[in-house]
């Protein structure tokens, strides 16, 4: 999908993070935003700070299919269309599995997981009427490996990768001008720290603070965003920022698969 000027993206997540890091970056190319958050004053703020033009907020749950659905039909309102749609939105916890309550457990995989698939059904219908689109999902290096105090957040980022994979098969054979990409990005340079749902305790509050060291330092969310613009104007699956500093131990759990199978 080469041409994106004038074309109209839509963001989940988009109050922060890496969805306003996609939202600097799809401006940059000249396409109309609808910027999707359930946090709305933020949502606000996010869109004045941008400074474009063309751009509709909406106040969006993506685990309700009500609100992804209206946030679709809003968006063709307002611009006649959707050429990109951004499943972004995400949310984490902290803690072992089963000390983790059930909960958060059914908050993260609502939003993280069926999040992407309540914009499947919104968005692809839509996407599959025009001339060529793209559905990017993001998902996490997370969902590629994983540790303790991670399990929640990885089960639901692996389920976006695998439903992706599964899309692009699909769209392969329904609508093979619909592009797809999956973004797996390492730590990047957010506030995801602050919304992260711990138990409180004193080592989940040192845990956190070391979180957010590291990410200070780390890439800048536009970055990954124009890493994103790339991969819709390549048809490229795979995003992955800062991969390279993860793929080694995704590739040790892959020769352990495979070693296990001989």
């Amino acid at each position: 999908m080469e041409k994106l000027e004038g074309r109209v993206a839509v963001i989940t997540g988009a109050a922060g993070g890496i969805g306003l890091g996609m939202a600097e970056a799809l401006a940059g190319a000249g396409m109309q935003l609808v910027l999707a958050d359930l946090d709305a004053e933020r949502l606000e703020r996010a869109a004045a700070d941008l400074g474009h033009a063309d751009v509709l907020t909406v106040t969006t749950d993506v685990s309700d299919i009500e609100s992804v659905k209206d946030l679709a039909a809003r968006a063709v309102a307002a611009f006649g269309a959707v050429h990109v749609l951004c499943n972004n939105a995400g949310v984490s916890t902290m803690g072992y599995q089963w000390e983790t309550p059930l909960d958060d457990w059914r908050w993260l995989i609502g939003v993280n997981l069926w999040g992407v698939v309540h914009g499947i059904h919104a968005f692809i219908p839509i996407l599959i009427e025009q001339d060529e689109a793209h559905v990017v999902s993001t998902a996490s290096m997370g969902g590629l490996m994983t540790g303790a105090g991670t399990g929640p957040y990885s089960a639901s980022k692996a389920g976006v990768i695998a439903v992706s994979k599964s899309l692009r098969a699909e769209l392969g054979i329904k609508a093979p001008h619909v592009g797809v990409s999956v973004v797996c990005p390492g730590e990047i340079a957010t506030g995801m720290p602050d919304r992260i749902r711990t138990k409180g305790t004193p080592k989940d509050v040192a845990r956190l603070d070391a979180l957010r060291d590291r990410l200070a330092t780390a890439m800048p969310p536009v970055d990954a965003g124009r890493m994103v613009v790339d991969a819709i104007r390549t048809r490229t699956f795979w995003v992955l920022p800062n991969g390279a500093e993860y793929l080694p131990t995704v590739k040790a759990e892959l020769d352990e698969l495979l070693a296990s199978g001989e």
